[in-house]
Parts: C-alpha cells; sequence; structure tokens
C-alpha cells in the first residue's frame, strides 16, 4: 500500500514537473527577445526561438556547446564572455553590457544588449540567465541626432549670428532657451549669461531702443506673428554695436507660454556704410548744389554782355548795311547765337545728370505752344529759303496739363537741328492725335526734313552726349551734340519716347510721342460753330496748315481746286481762303477773303480785297485775329480787332534796366515795334515813375542795384495805384527754372530770358497787351477816317478836329479815372456816354446796341485803344518825337 501511494505521488510529482517544464518551455518560446541559459562550465543548456532566430542558428547546434564551439558570435572574442560567465557565477550578481557584432555573416554590424543574471536550480546547480536586445535602430537615431546638433552646431558657430529661442511666460516674464553662434564674440557675454539672465542682456541695450524691444515682443506674443526685423543698439565693452533681430512665428505652449526662434545678425558695418554714404551724398549734393550755383552764375554772367551782344548784332542787320559788312554782321549774329544755344545746352545736361530738373505739371494750351514754337524758326527758314510747315491735329483737346516748357524746348531742338541740315525744300512739323487713352491723349510730334539725312550706322549714337551724325559735322555745321541727348532724356522723363529715321540725301524724321492728360476738351469757337469756309490753296501741306487749325476753330470745310472756284459765289459759304497768286473771279470780288501769300508774297492783281496770310508757318493766332477781321467778328475781350491792332504806336511801355547797353537795345527794340516807352535805373526809380504815370506794361531786369525787380513787383503789386495791376514781364540773363518760379511768386505774369530776341519781344506784347499781329491787319481805322475827311475837305480843318478830340477824350479819360477811384457809378456811365457818343466819328463799333451790357472796364479800353488810333493818325499826318510821354491813360 505505501509503495503503491508512493508510486502515485511520483508520478503525480512528474507529471506536475513535465507541466511546469512544459510551461516554462512555452513561457521561454514566447518572450520576443532572445534568451539563453548557461550552466557552470558556459555550455549551452537552453535557447528559445528569438535567440535561433537572432543568430540564424538551431538549438540542436548549440546545447551542450560553448560560444567557442559554436563560433556564432561574431566579431566578438568568445573566450572573453567565457570568463566573463564564469567571473559572474562565482561573485554574483547582475551585468549590461552592450557589444558590436553581427549576427551573420551577411548581416551588418549591429548594437546588442546583454542582460547576464546567475541563478540557482532546484537542484543546487549554478545556471546563467541571459536576455539579448538588438538596439541598432535606437543608436542610429541617436547617431542621427547628434549629427544633426553637431551640424546646426557648426552652421549656427559659422554664420555671422547668434540663433535663440525665446520663451515669454503667460504674465510676461521672458527667458532665452536656447542660444548658439559666438555670442561672446557679437555680444561680449557668453551663451551661459544669456541663458541665466534675460534682464542683464535687455539692461545692456541702448536706452532709446529699449522700448522698441518690449514693444515688438509684446506684440509677437500676443498676436503670434512674427516679429518684425529691427535695428537696435546693444554696448560691448566700452562702445555700442548695431544688431538686426528677426523672429520666426511664434507658438503658443499648453501652459499658456508662447515660443520662437529667431536670430541677431550684426549690421554695424552697415550702420557705418550708411553713414558714410549719407556723408558722401552730401558730399555729392554739395559739388553738385556749388556747380550748379556756379554754372548759374556762368549763365548770367555771360548771358547779361551777351544781351548787348545779340541785341546790337540783330538791330545791326535792319540798317543799311555794304554787302561784306551785311555778311559779318549775319556771321557775329549766328555766332554769338550759337555760344548762346551751347551755354543752354550745356546747363541743361548738367542739371540732368545731376538729377535737379524735375518735370513741371501744370495746364497748358498745346496749339500755343505750337504757334510760339513753330514762329521762332519763321524767319530763319525764310532766310535759308526753305518752307516751314506747322500742322496741328484738329482733334486735340484745348488744353492739356504737362510740362509745357520741357515740351516745347524737345521740339524747338527738333526744329533746330532739321534746319540745320536743310539747306533747301521743306521742313514739316506736325502734330497728330494717335488714340485716346482714359482721361487723356496720346500724341505723336513728328518734325521730318528734306535735308542731308543721317547714315543708319550713325543714327544709334546719335542721342549720346557730345556727338553728331558724323566726325566733320561739328566743323560744318556747330552745336555740342547734347541737343538730341538732352531732348531723349526729356521726352523719357516726361513718360515719352523719342527715336529718329533717316535715310542719306533723302531726309531726317524725328518722332516725339508722350501721353497727356486732358483738361479742357476741344470745342468750337461759337463765333464760329456752324460756318462755311472753302479752301482753295495749291500747296498740300500749307492746305494741311490752315484747314487743321480751321477745323479746330469750328468751321465746317471745302477743299476745292482752282479750277473750281469760279463755280461759287458768296452764298455758298461764309468766307474763302484763296492762294494771293490766283485771280479771283468776278463774283467773289465782295466775298469775305484771306489770301495766303506764296513763297513770293505777291499777290494777284485781281481787285479783290481781303486779308493777307503771310505766316510761314501759319499761326493759328494770326490766322483767328484774319478770320475775325475779316468777318468782322470783335476779339475775346470785346475790342473790335482792328482797334486792339492800331493801339500798339500809343502803348505805353516802362522798362527798369540798369545796364546802360541792355537799356539802348530794348530801347531801340520797343521804337521798332512801334511802341512808346520810358526807362529807369532800378526798381526805386520805376516805382517813382509809376506813381507818377500810367502805364500798360513793365519790362524789370530781376537783378539790379537799390531796388531789384522781385521787390518792385511785389511792391507794386501791394500798392493801390492806377498801376498795381499792369502786366509785368521779368528780365534775367538766367534761364534756369528756379529763376522762373521765383518770378512767378514775385507776382510777376511772364518772362523773358537774355537775350532778347525781337520776335520773342513782339510775341510776349502782343499777347499781354492783347494787341493782334501786326502783319496781319492795318494800324489805323480808314473806314472812320475817310468819312471824317469827306466832311472837311481841309486836311488842316481835318487833323485840327481830331486833335481837339484827342484833347477833350483825355481830359474826359482822366475824369472817368477819378469817377473809378471814388466809386462814383452814375459819374462813370455819364462820362463813359458821352465819350462813345464823341468818338463815334471815328470808331463807330464803339457805340454799338451792347455798349450798356458790357463791363465799365471794357468799355474804357476800348476808349483808350480808339484814342491810341487817333494819336497813330495824327502822326502820320505830322511826324512827331517818337518817345511821347503824352498820358493816354492807356
Amino acid at each position: 500500500m505505501r509503495l503503491r501511494r508512493a508510486t502515485k505521488a511520483q508520478a503525480k510529482a512528474e507529471r506536475e514537473l513535465t507541466a511546469q517544464l512544459a510551461f516554462q518551455h512555452a513561457l521561454l518560446e514566447a518572450i520576443p527577445y532572445p534568451v539563453l541559459v548557461k550552466d557552470s562550465e558556459g555550455r549551452y543548456v537552453a535557447v528559445n526561438r528569438a535567440y535561433e532566430t537572432m543568430f540564424e542558428k538551431r538549438r540542436e547546434d548549440l546545447i551542450g556547446r560553448t560560444s567557442v564551439e559554436t563560433h556564432h558570435l561574431l566579431d566578438v572574442d568568445a573566450n572573453v564572455i567565457m570568463h566573463e560567465d564564469a567571473e559572474l557565477l562565482r561573485a554574483g550578481g547582475s551585468t549590461r553590457r552592450e557589444y558590436q557584432m553581427r549576427r551573420s555573416e551577411s548581416d551588418q554590424v549591429r548594437s546588442l544588449i546583454i542582460w547576464r543574471h546567475p541563478v540557482t536550480s532546484a537542484d543546487g546547480a549554478s545556471r546563467l540567465l541571459g536576455t539579448i536586445v538588438d538596439v541598432s535602430d535606437i543608436r542610429a537615431a541617436e547617431a542621427r541626432a547628434r549629427a544633426s546638433e553637431q551640424r546646426l552646431n557648426d552652421i549656427t558657430q559659422a554664420i555671422p549670428g547668434l540663433v535663440f529661442q525665446l520663451h515669454v511666460e503667460p504674465d510676461g516674464r521672458r527667458r532665452f532657451t536656447y542660444v548658439a553662434g559666438d555670442a561672446f564674440g557679437m555680444l561680449g557675454m557668453p551663451a551661459q549669461e544669456l541663458l541665466a539672465d534675460e534682464p542683464r542682456v535687455l539692461a545692456r541695450v541702448h536706452p532709446e531702443d529699449q522700448m522698441l524691444v518690449v514693444r515688438n515682443v509684446e506684440v509677437a506674443a500676443t498676436t503670434l506673428q512674427p516679429m518684425r526685423p529691427f535695428d537696435l543698439r546693444f554696448r560691448v565693452g566700452e562702445g555700442w554695436r548695431w544688431l538686426r533681430t528677426e523672429g520666426g512665428m511664434p507658438r503658443r505652449l499648453p501652459d499658456g507660454a508662447v515660443e520662437w526662434s529667431g536670430f541677431w545678425v550684426d549690421t554695424t558695418e552697415l550702420h557705418d556704410q550708411a553713414q558714410a554714404l549719407t556723408e558722401a551724398k552730401a558730399q555729392a549734393e554739395s559739388a553738385v548744389a556749388a556747380k550748379s550755383i556756379f554754372l548759374a552764375a556762368m549763365s548770367h554772367e555771360i548771358r547779361t554782355p551777351m544781351t548787348g551782344v545779340l541785341g546790337l548784332l540783330e538791330l545791326l542787320t535792319q540798317t543799311r548795311l555794304g554787302d561784306d559788312q551785311a555778311d559779318m554782321a549775319l556771321m557775329a549774329r549766328d555766332s554769338a547765337k550759337a555760344l548762346l544755344q551751347i551755354l543752354d545746352d550745356i546747363l541743361d545736361y548738367s542739371r540732368i545728370e545731376s538729377g535737379r530738373l524735375s518735370i513741371e505739371r501744370a495746364d497748358f494750351d498745346l496749339r500755343d505752344l505750337i504757334d510760339g514754337a513753330a514762329g521762332l524758326f519763321g524767319a530763319r527758314a525764310r532766310e535759308g529759303e526753305v518752307r516751314l510747315y506747322s500742322i496741328v491735329d484738329w482733334r486735340l483737346a484745348t488744353r492739356f496739363r504737362g510740362d509745357a516748357m520741357r515740351i516745347r524746348q524737345v521740339v524747338t531742338n527738333l526744329l533746330s537741328n532739321a534746319l540745320k541740315f536743310t539747306s533747301d525744300g521743306h521742313v514739316e512739323l506736325h502734330v497728330r492725335l494717335i488714340e485716346e487713352a482714359g482721361d487723356g491723349q496720346r500724341l505723336r510730334i513728328e518734325v521730318s526734313d528734306t535735308g542731308i539725312g543721317i547714315a543708319p550706322e550713325n543714327l544709334s549714337r546719335l542721342f549720346q552726349p557730345f556727338t553728331q551724325a558724323e566726325h566733320s559735322t561739328t566743323r560744318r555745321f556747330g552745336g555740342t551734340g547734347l541737343g538730341l541727348s538732352i531732348s531723349r532724356r526729356l521726352a523719357t522723363m516726361m513718360g515719352g519716347e523719342l527715336h529718329l529715321e533717316s535715310e542719306p540725301g533723302v531726309g531726317t524724321r524725328a518722332i516725339f510721342e508722350l501721353s497727356l492728360q486732358v483738361v479742357e476738351p476741344l470745342r468750337p469757337r461759337p463765333e464760329f460753330d456752324g460756318r462755311t469756309v472753302v479752301v482753295c490753296v495749291a500747296d498740300p501741306l500749307r492746305t494741311q496748315e490752315i484747314s487743321n487749325d480751321l477745323s479746330s476753330l469750328g468751321f465746317s470745310l471745302i477743299e476745292i481746286e482752282t479750277s473750281d472756284l469760279p463755280d461759287f459765289d458768296c452764298s455758298d459759304a461764309d468766307l474763302f481762303v484763296v492762294d494771293a497768286g490766283i485771280a479771283v473771279p468776278h463774283n467773289l470780288l465782295r466775298c469775305p477773303m484771306l489770301r495766303v501769300a506764296g513763297a513770293t508774297g505777291v499777290a494777284a492783281s485781281d481787285g479783290a480785297s481781303g486779308i493777307v496770310l503771310r505766316g510761314d508757318p501759319q499761326s493759328m493766332r494770326s490766322l483767328l485775329a484774319a478770320c475775325r477781321n475779316a468777318l468782322g467778328i470783335a476779339s475775346d475781350d470785346g475790342i473790335p480787332v482792328s482797334v486792339a491792332t492800331g493801339s500798339r504806336q500809343r502803348t505805353r511801355v516802362l522798362v527798369a534796366e540798369d545796364h546802360p547797353i541792355n537799356r539802348a537795345v530794348i530801347g531801340r527794340m520797343l521804337e521798332k515795334l512801334g511802341y512808346a516807352y520810358e526807362m529807369a535805373e532800378n526798381g526805386e526809380q520805376a516805382l517813382a515813375e509809376l506813381a507818377r504815370n500810367r502805364y500798360d506794361l513793365l519790362l524789370t531786369d530781376c537783378h539790379m542795384p537799390v531796388m531789384d525787380g522781385y521787390a518792385l513787383t511785389r511792391a507794386l503789386r501791394a500798392s493801390d495805384g492806377a498801376n498795381a495791376g499792369i502786366p509785368i514781364v521779368a528780365l534775367s540773363a538766367s534761364a534756369l527754372p528756379d529763376q522762373v518760379h521765383r518770378c512767378r511768386d514775385a507776382g510777376m505774369d511772364d518772362f523773358l530770358a537774355k537775350p532778347i530776341q525781337l520776335d520773342a519781344l513782339a510775341a510776349k506784347l502782343s499777347t499781354l497787351l492783347r494787341i493782334a499781329p501786326g502783319a496781319v491787319l492795318p494800324d489805323a481805322l480808314p473806314d472812320a477816317f475817310q468819312g471824317l475827311r469827306s466832311v472837311y475837305q481841309d486836311p488842316a480843318e481835318f487833323l485840327r478836329v481830331l486833335r481837339d478830340l484827342l484833347d477833350m477824350s483825355r481830359d474826359e479819360l482822366r475824369e472817368l479815372d477819378r469817377a473809378f477811384e471814388a466809386g462814383d457809378e452814375p459819374r462813370q456811365r455819364e462820362l463813359l456816354h458821352r465819350m462813345e457818343g464823341a468818338l463815334s466819328l471815328v470808331a463807330s463799333p464803339l457805340t454799338g446796341a451792347d455798349a450798356e451790357r458790357r463791363g465799365t472796364a471794357a468799355r474804357r479800353e476800348a476808349i483808350v485803344a480808339t484814342l491810341q488810333a487817333v494819336e497813330s493818325e495824327l502822326e502820320l499826318a505830322a511826324p512827331q518825337p517818337h518817345r511821347t510821354t503824352h498820358d493816354t491813360g492807356g
């Protein structure tokens, strides 16, 4: 029985042991990490499936053998491992060691950590339990992290700046969590100090920049937007260093703090360079200003004697001279003009190069501009026997906004070049409308000639300064070679473009295109709107010139051939424009007519009346005056054109000029133009003369002793005398834009640059005094005077009546002026009515039905104009000294 119970117990124990061993074996196999068991001799007792897989060895090849015998541990010394195992079994404890080895011949070296722990079995035998973990991936990641950190460190050490990470707590406290770079070299502080003490870092920022730093940090932390770049000053040692700070995108952390990365860059050198550049710029501007002052001074000093030289030469050429003398005088005049042009070109080029030439924007009339520019070259064209045409597209707006002075400069440069290189044929100035562009118009201004032309290989270099079409032209034609260079620069500055097209022996065409803002669109003049004009002119370019101007005035146009003229009569049109050389049919002899003078200026002896147009080129101003006169229409101010023209002889001009030669020249010019004048040597004398007598216009030099022209103008405008509002024209040897602006600011109406040209003076006086050009209209009132002569058969009696009428009217005019000053309107109306009635003997248009509807000032001016015409008639009958001091009150 006892044996049976012992047998059963043993069997049960064996089953339990088997189960336990099976469980342990299952557990060992289930562990994902390699596990090994060795005995005290270093022989493998057990390994799991993970161990077999890692080392690619079957357990049958391992159990009962040592690692030295199996040779499956590559790249390590198996004897060393066995020695370590034996020592561990003897001493006890656990070990953890990392080995670099391959798991097979085809494997890469891997990092393996082996945990070893001695255990004692139930039978008292010592065993060694080992577990292996492959940490190769972890070590590779760590290596990559270290390499990345090293690269970042290398980069931050190499860049000329500091990289930082700023941490801002919810309560606003700031601290640096990361700093990399040469902190000591840039800030004079080690990185550890920056990380440990942010307030100390801020304390070394310049006091004026500290609030900027705090404000920018607060904005970035609040808005979570990148901190805008800014520069600050940081104390390093005994000096200040400029640092540029820039930050990345801030991010909010879970605890509410904000963190972002940024960098500092040393910009001290850039600031030093900027300071040096500022100082250099100031020095350069000072040098440019000094050069400009020098050029302006030289301009004034050269122009002052040139005024006398050119003026005297111009007057000399109009006196009786021998052939040799005339030739020499003309050559001297042309040389003086060339010298003046060279001076102007150098001044303009200098201002453009220094950037001191600016483009102005003001309202202007382009037709007036073209009229003036082309008119300047009319006499020069006639001298060279070259026909000059000025054709302006009738569709152009009435007024534009732009820099009229610079546009005129480009046009005159192009005209000057065209006439310089054209010995015969014609020069055509043509202004075309290319397109309507929004609130403006794009224009093409063309100047074409029939001159020598330019070779294609020379066209490209013509716009270079101091360059002409061929090397020999400097000697043949003169000039600086700056005109085209300046013109192109001006065109570009105005937003336009300028180029040339040319063919040797055929001619050249200069094309200037620009866009201008329209201020006032084209509107026909009411007095011509709906009227018809017949144009019969043989020259096709002259036909274009006149027809475009007539169309812009509002006329309906009919262009016909000479052979068609007999088919028309006066009922077919309101006005006829006919070549002066054409014999007008009998049925058109009494029609309103303008006769266009040809190259010879000779009209046909056909008995036809009519006003002769002698323009070469034809100007809009003279055409307008001629049309009004032919149709019996008064001018804009209500004064008949014929009366306005006749007023030139008695208009009173005061000249304030300190240079005696200039006074003599200007006086001769005024005499030649038919104006009465007085002279003053300075502004003080002129002001006293203006207080004593009435004048119609003041010509004043800007720079005079005692009182200059600016002070004179301001004093006159501030006064309440009769001359306070008269037109004032400035005379100056300096033609710089600043000079013109200064004259305008002082209260002057216009500007003439010295040396004064006779035609420029005539045009300026005609415009300001509203007197039509004398070449177009007769100088008196022939119809009215003829009627008075028929009453008085005795010429002496006729002249006596005129003198009595003139004396009486002068007295009443002075009384009228006193009534104006006293504000006595009833007395004004009474005197105006009496004077207009008396003067109807010679000026019936003054007493028309609309006289009462016109303003008193306009009626007075009409009376003054009539008195001046009467004076002219008396002078023609009984010549008197030209420089009269009679007061006409005009």
